[in-house]
């Protein structure tokens, strides 16, 4: 029996020693660790210090070199000071306290390098890896290490803000720190733990004082927290710990907390442009997959593989969702359907909703993806292949937007081009000229050296400068050159360039990546003063122009006084097309076209009764244009809709749509045309005497006019110039206009002419062919890309348009639009109407 006990003895002994021994060394699981931390490192490494600083970049780099209390302060100095000028900007402008709180000791002991200030962001992306394993594994469980680890390293939002000096790379590690303290709160054992509820209330404070739309995510996670307490225990003494931890977030949120009161007290942006909710779906889409926003339309292979991603999720989510287990997982699913809901809520009210705003919900779905991978492994055949194929769509969207990212393919991807820029400024401009920063906080001409040139920041809108300290700092000038970003909003109504034509000539425009230098050369005789105004007297329903300046020279100038009077109550954009004409023939010689703007760079829907601006306008004329007595006339329209508005008299009967402003006297030209795309352009012509020709048009129907352009250095009788058909000549009258080089003719073609060609002759020289034709009448309408049903009175109806979009689309590039029409009515004499497209809808970025 002894023998027999010893040897189960034995036995059991050697049972339970036998798992030690055959234990596998966790080594090899190390080395994977290892490995794939050092592929996220080297992922966020590659190029990190190559790209420009660009604006966003400056400005985070500005403010943190500022002393810290300032930018920590910054809050309750504007909130404690309700007559603080630029009160609302003063109190976000350092951005978010966190990452100041981190950036300005990090240049202190690093440096201000572009790959010193881009390390920080680097280090923040790179340490989420880690973290989004943990909270991976205690929601899916612990087979979930390699795929977590994998899927964070090469995240391809998490590379792309981890090169970024910018406060976003803080977002991910922020929102799971979040959800792994609100993991702890839901747990049974540890929810009674006062050191859980602290966790929690620091990750709140963490979150808040990251970004300012993380309030959105913070307000989701307590909604899942209480949602866990009500399907589980419902303990009241819950409800008093959940009460002193939100008053300890309250305390630690204490620095953040009035940036988020005067946030609230900002007007919502008008102009911002409102994106249809499914483009803006998409868009936030594959910005999370990694396309940036700028691309979401674009036939990419990224977006493509995007799209593909959600159909594949949304399959490996139906077998999910009958399993109990899943609950948690499926949280995380609501917490990130709920945060963007309500996101898009108040996007409604307040458009300025950027898909980086939300940006730190990407690690949830990062642990979805990684539940729903494993899970759907586990199952049937097919979920096994549905697991592979997200699988594989993932790791393609990440080496797809990773290598754009490394070679700057798309506008997303690349920065804006201001080594380029500073370099240009140093070599062109000295002591002698000056610079104009139209946006007035872009830092980037103060993080790279400029040259010696002064520097004056003309953001008007925003208060920063006044329109009148501009004109000291013009005086004694030799050039003077505008620095342009191309997302600024700040001189709205025009200031500078009109100050610049006013008192000076525009010579060049040089462009770079995201940004355009106009030069202008400044008239030394000149002494600028501010404008002084004409007393004149026109009224629009809720609107009076009192006042305006006109003046000539190779531009012409005109600034116009605005009145908003009580009745202007409609919440509609008006916009002003101020036109420059010659009356006999009605040549037209230029056009300024732009919408109203308040002093602050409000929109008119926007304007208070009383309000008074200014508004400024300029027409340069083209070369060779002679002296003219030229007809300055203005008419408003509804920026939307493009309805004209009409005048009213004494009376506030109707008094037409186009104002006469003033007569004007065309004064000395250019010797060439600087500004894009001329009015007209005059082309060779093959007879030894005329250097060029330009129609105004090259087809006119019977009893209308042809104007006709003509460059002749030397000196013709045109007298005799006729309009011949078949051998009979065809006009009734002929119009000349200027002794100069450059002639204006007008031809009225007789009401009987027949259609066909004609010959403008000048004895026995053709000096160019037209077509005669009766107005084109179309009554199936032809294909169209994008139908329309919009009617304009009871003139026309815009029933579609084909829409010409360049890619890449810059500030530079030129969008072909075509409209197409349909009469809704019998045309009627004298009320022949112009299509003005004004382009005032920004996207941002």
């Amino acid at each position: 029996m002894q023998g027999s006990a010893n040897r189960s003895l034995l036995i059991a002994g050697t049972h339970a020693t036998l798992p030690q021994m055959n234990k596998p060394s966790p080594l090899p699981k190390v080395l994977i660790v290892v490995t794939l931390l050092l592929l996220a490192f080297a992922l966020r490494l590659h190029n990190l210090g190559e790209k420009d600083i660009w604006w966003d970049e400056a400005h985070s780099w500005y403010h943190a070199t500022l002393p810290l209390w300032d930018n920590l302060s910054a809050g309750w100095t504007a909130l404690l000071n309700p007559n603080l000028e630029n009160r609302f900007y003063a109190a976000t402008a350092s951005g978010d306290p966190l990452y100041m709180l981190l950036l300005t000791p990090w240049i202190s002991l690093i440096g201000e390098t572009p790959f010193a200030l881009r390390f920080l962001s680097l280090l923040g992306t790179w340490l989420a890896v880690p973290l989004l394993v943990r909270v991976t594994r205690r929601i899916v469980g612990p087979n979930t290490l390699v795929l977590a680890l994998l899927l964070g390293a090469v995240a391809p939002m998490w590379v792309f803000y981890a090169q970024e000096v910018r406060q976003y790379f803080l977002m991910p590690a922020a929102m799971l720190f979040l959800i792994d303290a609100a993991l702890d709160v839901n747990d049974p054992e540890r929810s009674g733990r006062a050191g859980s509820w602290l966790k929690l209330a620091a990750a709140e404070a963490i979150a808040l004082s990251t970004h300012g739309f993380m309030v959105f995510g913070v307000l989701l996670v307590n909604l899942w927290i209480g949602w866990v307490w009500l399907r589980g225990s419902r303990d009241l003494r819950w409800l008093r710990s959940a009460a002193l931890g939100k008053l300890a977030t309250l305390i630690f949120s204490l620095p953040t907390l009035p940036n988020y009161l005067l946030r609230g007290q900002i007007e919502p942006d008008q102009l911002a442009q409102r994106l249809p909710l499914p483009d803006l779906l998409q868009a936030q889409w594959t910005f999370w997959m990694g396309v940036p926003w700028v691309h979401v339309r674009d036939p990419l292979p990224a977006v493509w593989v995007a799209a593909a991603i959600l159909p594949s999720a949304l399959l490996l989510m139906i077998p999910a969702f009958w399993r109990r287990s899943e609950r948690a997982l499926y949280d995380m699913l609501w917490i990130v359907l709920g945060t963007t809901g309500i996101v898009l809520i108040y996007w409604q009210i307040n458009p300025i909703i950027h898909p980086r705003y939300i940006f730190y919900l990407s690690p949830l779905l990062l642990i979805v993806f990684t539940g729903l991978i494993l899970r759907a492994w586990d199952g049937a055949n097919w979920e096994r292949a549905g697991s592979g194929l997200l699988c594989g769509l993932l790791f393609i969207s990440a080496g797809l937007n990773i290598d754009s990212l490394y070679n700057n393919r798309g506008i997303g991807w690349r920065h804006d081009q201001t080594v380029g820029l500073a370099e240009f400024l140093r070599d062109e401009y000295d002591t002698d000229d000056g610079l104009i920063s139209i946006d007035g906080f872009d830092r980037t001409l103060d993080y790279y050296d400029i040259g010696s040139a002064p520097l004056f920041r003309a953001d008007f809108d925003r208060g920063l400068s006044a329109p009148a300290s501009l004109l000291p700092f013009l005086v004694g000038k030799d050039h003077i050159g505008v620095v342009v970003f191309h997302a600024q909003r700040s001189d709205t109504r025009q200031i500078v360039p009109f100050y610049l034509e006013r008192y000076g000539a525009f010579e060049s425009r040089q462009t770079f990546e995201g940004y355009a230098v106009d030069r202008y050369q400044l008239d030394p005789a000149s002494e600028p003063q501010p404008v002084r105004y004409q007393p004149i007297d026109l009224r629009w329903p809720g609107l009076r122009a009192s006042g305006y300046s006109l003046q000539s020279g190779d531009a012409i100038t005109l600034a116009i006084r605005w009145k908003a009077e009580d009745a202007l109550s409609e919440s509609r954009d008006l916009a002003a097309r101020v036109t420059l004409r010659e009356p006999s023939t009605d040549w037209f010689l230029g056009e300024d076209r732009r919408l109203l703007f308040s002093s602050s760079g409000q929109p008119t829907s926007l304007w208070s009764p009383g309000e008074q601006t200014e508004s400024f306008y300029v027409i340069p004329l083209y070369p060779g244009t002679p002296p003219l007595d030229a007809e300055v006339s203005l008419r408003l329209f509804d920026s939307q809709s493009g309805q004209p508005i009409e005048l009213i008299d004494d009376a506030g009967a109707p008094a037409g749509q186009v104002a006469q402003i003033a007569t004007v006297t065309t004064g000395q030209t250019l010797d060439t045309w600087r500004y894009g795309a001329p009015p007209f352009a005059l082309t060779p012509h093959h007879l030894p005497w005329l250097a060029g020709l330009a129609l105004d048009w090259p087809s006119v129907p019977p009893g209308a006019a042809i104007r006709l352009t003509l460059d002749m250095p030397a000196e013709h009788d045109l007298s005799d110039l006729v309009l011949m058909q078949n051998g009979q000549v065809i006009h009734d009258e002929l119009q000349i206009i200027g002794d100069q080089a450059i002639v204006r003719l007008q031809l009225r073609v007789r009401p009987d002419a027949e259609n066909g060609p004609a010959e403008i002759r000048l004895g026995e020289d053709v000096l160019a062919t037209v077509e005669i034709s009766g107005v084109p009448r179309l009554f199936d309408p032809p294909p169209v890309e994008t139908a329309l049903d919009l009617q304009f009175g009871n003139v026309a109806r815009l029933i579609g348009y084909d829409l010409d979009l360049p890619d890449p689309l810059t500030s530079e590039a030129t969008i072909d639009l075509t409209l197409l029409w349909q009469a809704v009515a019998d045309g009627q004499a004298g009320a022949d109407y112009v299509c003005s497209p004004i382009w005032s809808r920004l996207t941002g970025a």
